[in-house]
């Protein structure tokens, strides 16, 4: 089984060593060149009850480091550091290579690392890890990546290799996966911060989430987007995975670039990944990754969510349209054969419109745009009429409104689109803008006493609907609800 080591530093580097051991972590690497002044007969003294589950690190500069300690006085410090009685001790291949030779009757204490921080090739990256191995008793290797599909490159070739005596991850925003998949590849050994707070490389993992991910069947899904900074999906999914006590994760997967996805998708599946989100800009371009579609995806022409069959083949939902139609069912509003009005012609319309149309609703389109409406509309095969904003000053009352753009989300336009008079005249107001909570177009639907709808509703649903293709669990919806409405106060 994969070996989780938590790197500790700075003043408290002993407390935080106490805390990941007893936290779960079979190993702690003690980052000298993160403590001051730190020196191996200080270590020694230290953290000498612990020693026997310790990794020495004297990281140098040019691999990522802070040590500036170099010639004779670094090979002072790591021989005087190879014989205190920790379980492991990393030597540089290329800063140390004199040690390593000197010391190659010691090969089992020694862990052999090169770090890749820029300018790599593939062939470089397989051959410093076959030296790193054969010079060591684990070879490691971290390399700077781009992103989530240039990892999941990278780990489909280190498998191919079939060493034994390995560790190999990414760093950088494509870093998590690699993290993730450790034992999916053969990696002796992963690293991972004890919190989310104290991540000493971008990739890395918490502590806790890499515990639930070491096992060969543990279910690691993720959101494939770009860009993906603020997204709330990750701690909805996290806190359902840990509500049920599910050996899994959620990650972030932020794929710069579109002739990338596909590959990814079924790359990642190879590696073990059990299921995605798919969210803009790729909710259409996905499709191309499925082998089938359920019904909604079929008629959206678009994607939010793709999980793995029994037989390996991959099946695309839209999962939009369940979440939509559950916000308003849970709302007690039933739209069939009632004037619905949807401002807007992006992706989030299409999940509105086919829900509204399945439950017998009377649509009209408005968008600032007409002709982007029209096309929508022709694009789905159904006959919905459609106008201008400006043309709805002149229509008559809508028992529903739902706003399908981003007017009134944090840091978008907040401006007033939809004449207030028709606010006043509806039954219920959804504004799929859930961040904030209460939006200017929901304050005007409370200030007219008409009923409200909350875009997170759809958010929840169709991430519960999700959890439960991917797991076979019933969601915990309650959980889920909480844990989005903590993360949007925050």
């Amino acid at each position: 089984m994969t070996k989780i080591c938590v790197p500790v530093y700075g003043r408290d580097a002993r407390k935080m060593a106490e805390t990941a051991l007893a936290s779960g972590a079979d190993l702690v690497e003690i980052r000298a060149d993160l403590i001051q002044d730190a020196e191996p007969v200080s270590l020694n003294r230290e953290f000498s009850d612990i020693l026997d589950r310790s990794i020495v690190t004297l990281r140098s500069r040019n691999e990522g480091g802070e040590s500036a300690l170099s010639g004779k006085e670094r090979e002072r410090w790591l021989a005087d550091a190879l014989d205190i009685e920790s379980a492991f001790i990393d030597l540089e291949l290329d800063t140390d290579r004199n040690l390593i030779h000197k010391y190659s009757d010691r090969k089992d204490k020694i862990i052999v690392s090169k770090h890749f921080l820029s300018h790599w090739t593939e062939k470089d990256v397989r051959d410093a890890l076959a030296e790193c191995c054969r010079l060591g008793g684990i070879g490691k290797i971290a390399t700077k990546v781009e992103d989530a599909a240039r990892s999941v490159e990278l780990l489909l070739r280190i498998k191919e290799l079939g060493l034994r005596n390995f560790a190999f991850m990414t760093m950088g925003e494509g870093g998590e996966i690699s993290r993730a998949l450790a034992s999916r590849i053969g990696s002796q050994l992963v690293y991972c911060a004890l919190s989310d707070g104290q991540k000493i490389a971008q990739g890395q993992l918490d502590l806790a989430t890499q515990r639930r991910v070491r096992f060969a069947d543990s279910i690691i899904v993720g959101l494939i987007g770009h860009p993906l900074g603020h997204t709330l999906s990750p701690a909805m999914q996290n806190a359902a995975f840990e509500a049920l006590g599910i050996a899994g994760a959620y990650l972030k997967f932020d794929i710069p670039e579109t002739r990338r996805v596909a590959d990814f998708i079924r790359g990642a599946v190879k590696l073990g990944v059990k299921g995605f989100n798919v969210t803009i800009p790729y909710k259409e371009v996905a499709l191309s990754a499925v082998d089938h579609l359920d019904d909604d995806a079929r008629r959206a022409g678009a994607i939010n969510t793709i999980g793995v069959e029994p037989d390996g083949s991959l099946k695309g939902y839209n999962t939009d349209i369940f979440g939509f139609s559950e916000a308003i069912r849970k709302a007690g509003f039933n739209p069939r054969n009632k004037r619905v009005l949807i401002i807007g012609a992006g992706g989030a319309s299409r999940a509105a419109i086919i829900s509204l149309w399945k439950m017998g609703a009377k649509i009209l389109i408005a968008n600032r745009t007409p002709e982007r409406a029209e096309q929508l509309v022709r694009s789905m095969r159904v006959f919905i009429r459609t106008l201008s904003l400006e043309a709805l000053e002149k229509e008559g009352a809508f028992s529903l409104i739902v706003n399908a753009t981003p007017v009134g989300m944090r840091g978008f336009d907040s401006g007033q689109i939809i004449p207030e008079r028709l606010i006043a005249e509806a039954d219920a107001v959804m504004d799929m803008v859930y961040n904030p909570i209460e939006t200017p177009l929901v304050a005007l639907a409370k200030k007219h006493n008409v009923k409200t709808i909350p875009g997170i509703d759809m958010l929840l649903y169709q991430g519960a609907k999700a959890f439960e293709i991917w797991t076979g669990k019933k969601p915990p919806v309650a959980i889920m609800r909480k844990k989005l409405l903590e993360e949007i106060e925050a």
